[in-house]
């Protein structure tokens, strides 16, 4: 179950939500530097220059655990993709807005459906 839609599609919204995150704190740091450098007062620069450090170290922080939490679901969906893949029950892993993110072989030959489909639709048909 190494291609399966589960993984792609739930790790993508949580790197697109964390990408959301790191990109405003590192587009303050630049911002906040950016200051630092025209101000012709020492004390306001380095004061600036400070946050701008502070600000990237916070970006690099939440990259990190945004990374650790990714590491932790990837290795959690592997172990329910590898538990479902091998049941000889029909079974379907949606996500909140019903979508079929993955499917096992029972299912395939039980109903006709694909990965990307609503389970609403699968039902439908039977």
């Amino acid at each position: 179950m190494g291609d399966s839609a589960l993984s792609v599609n739930l790790l993508g919204q949580l790197v697109q939500a964390d990408v959301a995150k790191i990109g405003r704190v590192l587009v303050s740091a630049v911002l906040v530097g950016g200051l630092g450098l025209l101000s012709p007062i020492f004390p306001v620069t380095l004061a600036l220059a400070t946050a701008s450090l502070s600000l990237l170290v916070l970006g690099l922080v939440l990259f990190a655990i945004g990374w650790r939490n990714n590491r932790k679901q990837r290795l959690a969906l592997t172990i329910v993709g590898e538990f479902i893949e091998n049941d000889a029950t029909p079974s379907f892993v949606v996500s909140n807005d019903g979508e079929i993110n993955s499917i096992n072989q029972a299912a395939l030959t039980k109903f006709v459906t694909s990965a990307g489909t609503t389970f609403a639709a699968v039902l439908h048909g039977v």
